[in-house]
């Protein structure tokens, strides 16, 4: 007798609703939802291994489909348990483990929608209390000038790789500024360039090069205002281009400040061997001041009072290391890319405004400072064998963080995930992955009543099975 032939038998003589009913707790069902959720997870892999984890969560493992089909399971579970009232003692393993599943995929999503899953950077001596999400918005600032302020007028969560522009749309009226974003790309390649400019909310940028018999280093020193202060940690030395006074700390550093109103640039030099300033003075670009560092020269190459730091954008198909996710916004009739974590300066007849896409930052509540990092390598090789963090929680206690040691503390759980070095290879940073699962007990729970009521469907069955025997 067929699969066919079986239902049409079970379900003659029924009403459609009793039909329906039926099918819906029938291991029919169950069959076809499991054969979905694995085609769903074998779909997934392929797309996660081509495009990312991020792309394959949104696309594949939260799509529509997806919870279509759980939405079934949690029906199919449910009406299983009915069609069995009322339930006898060798039922008790099977409603157990029903129960599971059903408290499992409750975890789930409290998990989802009331979890946190983001990453903290600190800085060796850096404080922290945020925590950065994956999810995404963009903001609108007004800019003060004068003051080197800004007001935020408006913030707005966005996911573009759900929701693109095109089907859905983005459109920003705030005060005298209309902009609308256009277009979306979830993999683009960033290739960066400094633009002279003359508008005084723009910075200065400096570009300058450092020189010797084993070390040569360019890079362009960029202030997004007036007022920031531009460190760069190269491992033996480290740059500071500000616009405000300086105070020493220790260290190789090199430290530039442009002067008012002229091309000019003054420069002073710390030397950490010293014990101090070892050389100050003026210089224009095209200059070349020896440092003291054995035989390290210091060149000016270029100098803007205004300046700011563009990007353009090429979209590609895959990711790479490289990629990063931008969207194209549409101002006075002009198009321009902005990547994530980036931010653009608009100018109306009015005032000028910040506009701004970034990930998503959530306070913690506590701080966070990283006091030491300490990395054990592979002997004779530069690769990492591990890795710790010692941190000051809430500034009174002093904490590990390694690999297999995570700190737990306000219901946030922080791993040691990663770090940043510089191009010495020399630690300067420290990754955290933070996570806050509310549903863990649940599904912790859900999956001990699941093995629970595995176990006792086999004792029933051979307790049953032993009874006939006797019998």
């Amino acid at each position: 007798m067929s699969v066919f032939q079986q239902l049409a038998r079970r379900y003659k003589g029924k009403t459609w609703p009793e039909k329906i009913l039926k099918f819906m707790g029938s291991l029919e069902l169950a069959v076809l939802i499991i054969i979905s959720i694995s085609v769903i997870a074998a779909i997934g892999t392929f797309v996660e291994a081509r495009y990312g984890a991020t792309y394959a969560q949104k696309k594949v493992y939260h799509s529509p489909y997806m919870y279509f089909v759980l939405g079934l399971l949690v029906i199919n579970l449910i009406q299983a348990m009915v069609d069995r009232w009322p339930w006898k003692k060798r039922h008790t393993g099977f409603v157990l483990a029903h129960i599971g599943i059903l408290i499992l995929l409750f975890g789930a999503w409290l998990t989802r929608y009331y979890g946190i899953d983001g990453s903290l950077a600190l800085d060796i001596g850096q404080t922290g209390s945020h925590v950065t999400l994956n999810d995404t918005e963009v903001s609108f600032y007004s800019q003060d000038v004068q003051n080197n302020e800004y007001h935020l007028l408006l913030r707005k969560p966005v996911d573009f790789l759900v929701y693109p522009p095109g089907p859905f749309k983005y459109e920003f009226q705030v005060q005298d500024l209309f902009l609308r974003v256009v277009d979306f790309a979830p993999f683009a390649l960033p290739e960066f360039r400094v633009q002279r400019t003359t508008h005084a909310a723009d910075g200065p940028a400096l570009r300058v090069q450092l020189e010797s018999s084993r070390f040569n280093f360019s890079r362009w020193l960029v202030l997004k205002s007036p007022t920031e202060i531009k460190k760069l940690n190269l491992g033996p030395a480290t740059l500071v281009f500000h616009n405000k006074q300086y105070q020493w700390k220790g260290g190789n550093v090199l430290v530039f400040q442009p002067i008012s109103d002229s091309h000019q640039i003054k420069y002073e030099i710390y030397s950490r061997r010293k014990g101090g300033l070892v050389k100050k003075g003026v210089a224009l670009p095209g200059d070349e001041v020896l440092t003291g560092w054995m035989d390290m020269k210091l060149r000016f190459l270029n100098f803007y009072p205004h300046a700011k730091e563009e990007a353009e954008y090429k979209i590609l198909e895959r990711p790479t290391p490289l990629t990063t996710s931008a969207l194209k916004y549409q101002f006075k009739d002009e198009e321009h890319w902005l990547g994530v974590n980036s931010s653009a300066t608009l100018f109306t007849n009015k005032k000028s405004y910040l506009f701004a896409y970034h990930n998503q930052r959530l306070p913690l509540g506590f701080k966070i400072k990283l006091l030491r990092f300490q990395m054990d390598r592979y002997q004779g090789t530069q690769m990492a064998a591990s890795y710790a963090s010692d941190v000051l929680v809430d500034g009174r206690w002093k904490v590990r963080i390694s690999m297999n040691n995570p700190l737990k503390y306000k219901g946030y759980t922080f791993y040691q995930a990663s770090f940043t070095s510089d191009e010495s290879g020399r630690p300067t940073s420290s990754i955290f992955s933070v996570n806050k699962d509310p549903g863990r007990p649940i599904k912790n729970l859900g999956s001990f009543l699941i093995v629970l009521g595995i176990i006792m469907l086999f004792y029933f069955k051979k307790y049953y099975k032993t009874g006939r025997k006797d019998a």
